[in-house]
């Protein structure tokens, strides 16, 4: 009896620390209204939107609240118009920023001390600056601005029916553009390595991304100029390209309702997926584990920031907000396995265990294996490498006598699948 209320104290705990690493930080008493945009600076200062069109209030208003402590205490700004309907709050580097607003947007060179205005335009919103100069999107059109976001161009004579567009950095780019806007997926990739004054079409495949509109999150994602992700709609898949979007395939279901979802990469590995509920790769989107299922239930995320490696913030619609300082936490809570070409199948026995525990894993057949475990904290213990025999079995023991009472992950990883499970040692 003591050990099952032993074990049943190690769950709650082990749940505890999975999901708790996010923390609520919407502004108090404004659950009548609509959360419509929010920026920040750094880990610190911030700003959010709230919009009064979902509650009680007799005319349309757009407040404005800022946080100098990372959203532990919102102050409203009294200097701003609330008849101005912020589209969205963005900054770019560690001191120009911008609200861009109708009728009158605003933009600060000095983290956000004193703002000016500049002429709003319902032609362009920025994606991307570097300094003054932004690169913007807007009807299905690609726009160049010297001046951030004050006045915009047309970018080049590709610039039309655009789909998707990502800048990895002041010069490498890529874009998606349909071709013929009465055929469905009949789009096609190009690449940018000078900032746009170039574009060069990637490969001879279609790309066929869904049509969202160009001031949602974008499908398309690289993490370096080699390495990128486009997302299907469609059926929630992901695909990868290893060489700059020549050629793409296909690298993972994503979980949940992926339909209209937003996609984040911190590092090459790790990223983040925020649907109804958030989730985390650790594995360059291979799988992704369940980070935070708290928050307004079934509502999707509309934002999602990175401030930097470990500081992130989400908002949910209509009126949620939520911040991390680690990452969102343990990344080894498993949803599901995502496997490309072999079914790798995992059992550990007995679980929980005292002093060992059977590993029996199949997959690969002749192929060098790793088994590591990690504690909760994501302190690797314990990394042997092995091999599965002709069949694609593999069977061994874990002593448990140097691992203290507590949870732990069990993670087998072969020619870059990997699979996890949980332990529980008592």
């Amino acid at each position: 009896m003591k050990k099952i209320i032993l074990i049943m104290v190690f769950q709650f705990i082990f749940a505890m620390f999975c999901y708790a690493q996010w923390t609520d930080m919407s502004v108090p008493n404004t659950n009548k209204y609509l959360y419509s945009a929010f920026g920040f600076l750094n880990q610190d200062t911030g700003y959010l939107a709230l919009d009064t069109s979902i509650g009680s209030q007799p005319n349309h208003r757009f407040y404005l609240y800022k946080t100098i402590n990372g959203g532990s205490n919102w102050t409203k700004e009294t200097w701003w118009n609330d008849t101005n309907q912020i589209g969205r709050i963005s900054f770019f580097g560690n001191k120009i920023g911008a609200i861009y607003a109708y009728p009158m947007s605003y933009k600060t060179s000095n983290k956000g001390q004193t703002w000016v205005t500049i002429s709003s335009s319902d032609t362009a919103y920025p994606i991307k600056c570097f300094g003054s100069n932004c690169i913007g999107t807007g009807n299905y059109k690609m726009y160049n601005s010297n001046d951030l976001g004050q006045t915009w161009n047309i970018a080049g004579p590709l610039a039309d029916s655009i789909l998707q567009i990502f800048f990895l950095d002041k010069n490498n780019g890529w874009f998606v553009r349909q071709t013929n806007v009465s055929i469905y997926n009949n789009d096609q990739l190009w690449y940018t390595s000078n900032g746009g004054q170039t574009w060069q079409k990637k490969g001879t495949q279609r790309v066929s991304i869904y049509p969202l509109p160009l001031l949602g999150y974008p499908d398309l994602v690289f993490t370096d100029v080699n390495t990128g992700y486009w997302r299907k709609n469609a059926n929630d898949t992901l695909f990868k390209t290893i060489d700059g979007g020549n050629t793409w395939q296909y690298w993972s279901k994503l979980p949940g309702n992926s339909s209209n979802a937003i996609i984040k990469f911190i590092t090459p590995q790790v990223g983040f997926l925020a649907t109804s509920n958030i989730y985390k790769t650790v594995d360059a989107g291979k799988t992704w584990n369940m980070q935070y299922t708290g928050g307004l239930g079934g509502a999707l995320y509309s934002g999602f920031q990175v401030v930097d490696s470990n500081v992130q913030f989400a908002m949910q619609y209509p009126h949620y907000f939520i911040r991390t300082n680690n990452q969102g936490g343990s990344p080894f809570t498993q949803v599901s396995d995502v496997l490309i070409k072999d079914k790798h199948e995992l059992n550990i026995y007995p679980n929980p265990a005292t002093n060992q525990a059977k590993i029996s894993f199949t997959g690969s057949t002749n192929m060098k294996t790793i088994i590591s475990a990690y504690d909760i904290n994501g302190k690797r213990i314990l990394n042997k490498k092995y091999e599965t025999d002709g069949d694609g079995k593999l069977e061994t023991i874990i002593d448990l006598h140097s691992f203290s009472t507590g949870a732990y992950f069990i993670r087998v990883e072969q020619n870059g699948t990997v699979t996890n499970q949980k332990l529980i040692v008592y």
